[in-house]
C-alpha cells in the first residue's frame, strides 16, 4: 500500500522529501520497500527504523535505496526529530541547488541565444560594411576612369567640332562657286590635323577602357 501510494504521489508530481520505514513490516522488509521508493522517486531521502535489522538488510538499504539515515530502536524522540529536520534541510538544499542549476542553465541558454543573435547581427553588419566599402571603392574607380576618359574624348569632340565647322564653310564656298585655292589648302590642313587629333584621342580613350576591362577580369 505504501509503495502504491508513493507511485500515485510521484505520478501527481507531489514533492516527497522524506520517507521513514520500519524494517520489520508485513510482506516486504523495510530495505526492500525503501529500495522501490528510491526507484520511484530518486530525490526522496529515506530513513529506516529498526532494532532487528541484519547487517545485510542495512547494507542493502544503504546501497540500493541510498539510505540517508539508520536509526536503531529504541530511539530518543529528540534524536528522531533532529534526524528528520536534518533530512528536510538537506532535501531543501538539494532542491535549491537544482533550482539554481536549472535557472543557471536557462540563463546560459538565453545568454547563448542572445550572443548568437548579436554575432549574427555583427556578421550581417560586417557584410554590409564590406559591401558598402566595395561599392565606395568601385564608385571611386569608376569616377577615376571617367575622369581619365573624359580628357581624350573631350579633345576628340573639340577636334571634330572644328572639322565640322571648316567643312561647313568649305561646302558653302563650293556651292556658291567661290572656292579658292587658299581655302582648299586651309581646309585640307585642318581636316588632316583634326582627323589626326580625333584618331589619337579616341585610341587613348580605347586604351583606357581596355585597361579598365582588364582590371575587372583580373579582380
Amino acid at each position: 500500500d505504501a509503495i502504491a501510494l508513493v507511485e500515485d504521489l510521484v505520478a501527481e508530481q507531489c514533492d516527497l522529501s522524506v520517507i521513514i520505514a520500519d524494517y520489520l513490516m508485513p510482506d516486504l522488509k523495510g530495505d526492500e520497500v525503501l529500495q522501490q521508493v528510491h526507484q520511484a522517486s530518486l530525490q526522496t531521502l529515506t530513513i529506516m527504523l529498526t532494532g532487528q535489522a541484519s547487517v545485510n538488510g542495512i547494507t542493502n538499504a544503504i546501497n540500493a535505496a541510498q539510505l540517508y539515515r539508520y536509526i536503531a530502536k529504541p530511539w530518543q524522540p529528540a534524536d528522531l526529530q533532529l534526524t528528520v529536520r536534518e533530512a528536510l534541510n538537506s532535501y531543501q538544499r538539494k532542491q535549491q541547488i537544482q533550482d539554481y542549476q536549472r535557472n543557471l542553465e536557462k540563463k546560459v541558454k538565453e545568454r547563448t541565444l542572445e550572443l548568437t543573435q548579436t554575432l549574427n547581427k555583427l556578421q550581417t553588419t560586417q557584410a554590409e560594411l564590406i559591401r558598402s566599402e566595395k561599392m565606395a571603392a568601385l564608385g571611386q574607380l569608376v569616377a577615376g576612369v571617367a575622369h581619365e576618359i573624359n580628357t581624350p574624348v573631350g579633345n576628340a569632340i573639340l577636334a571634330a567640332s572644328v572639322l565640322n565647322n571648316e567643312t561647313t564653310t568649305f561646302n558653302q564656298a563650293y556651292q556658291q562657286g567661290v572656292l579658292k585655292r587658299s581655302l582648299l589648302g586651309s581646309y585640307v590642313d585642318t581636316a588632316q590635323e583634326s582627323s589626326s587629333l580625333i584618331l589619337q584621342n579616341l585610341k587613348e580613350a580605347a586604351g583606357l577602357i581596355q585597361n579598365f576591362k582588364q582590371v575587372a577580369v583580373d579582380q
